[in-house]
């Protein structure tokens, strides 16, 4: 991550690359291993609870707000709600007890691909960013510090990721691909697994090795401050902190 880059490796040689933009330093991608099974092909967002307070804020300001991001309520049953039988004010310290789900489309948060991990605890996911609704998203990617999610992984050429990861289903080719993920709005949320599971290392370090061998250096960022606690660390009479 200290590279803001997501690398693609057989037999210890690099066969793709593509910038990626990261958690920021309040909301950081945790370090971890796991391993790609699936990937969502048009998914939906369920928001967690962070964003749903977030919303809420919005929805009593702006009573629409759900309707233009295409976002409905269910209750327990599974059965969608109209918010505008909510008494939205009664939640200013607490959730409603309804599930959001921002349905697919060309608004959708995650673009029209989520890779999903296998363990992943934290809900965490690679994905594409919504850049035919939202252009300006996709200046994002030009910059130097891409700190700037709510944790998750995103790509910047995700339709190249996933030709990758289905290239030996050929019920998927480019030209299938491109049917379904042309038009969110009129197809169905669609789970693909892989036929084998693809390991995932998200790590954090300022130390690598090019192709060539020759060592290379990466800023520290402020987000993860990795070399201030290792330096602590190391420092006689210093804890980390």
């Amino acid at each position: 991550m200290a590279r803001q880059e997501l690398e693609v490796v057989e037999f210890g040689q690099r066969v793709m690359g593509m910038d990626t933009i990261n958690g920021k330093r309040l909301k950081p991608t945790p370090v971890m291993v796991d391993s790609m099974n699936s990937v969502v092909l048009n998914p939906y967002w369920n928001p967690p609870e962070n964003n749903i307070r977030e919303i809420v804020k919005t929805v009593k300001s702006n009573p629409r707000h759900l309707a233009e991001h295409n976002i409905k309520l269910y209750d327990k049953y599974d059965q969608v709600v109209d918010p505008s039988t909510i008494n939205w004010n009664l939640y200013n310290n607490t959730v409603p007890p309804y599930r959001f789900r921002e349905e697919p489309g060309p608004m959708n948060s995650l673009g029209v691909v989520k890779f999903n991990l296998a363990i992943n605890t934290q809900a965490i996911y690679l994905h594409d960013t919504n850049v035919n609704h939202d252009p300006s998203l996709r200046g994002l990617f030009e910059k130097s510090d891409r700190y700037l999610s709510s944790g998750c992984i995103r790509v910047k050429n995700p339709l190249a990721l996933l030709q990758y990861v289905l290239r030996d289903q050929p019920n998927y080719n480019a030209q299938r691909l491109d049917s379904i993920l042309s038009y969110p709005d009129q197809n169905a949320a669609q789970t693909v697994k892989l036929t084998k599971a693809i390991p995932v290392y998200v790590v954090y370090g300022t130390v690598s090795f090019t192709d060539q061998g020759v060592i290379q250096f990466t800023n520290d960022s402020v987000e993860y401050a990795q070399d201030e606690r290792i330096i602590s660390a190391m420092t006689p009479g210093k804890t980390e902190q």
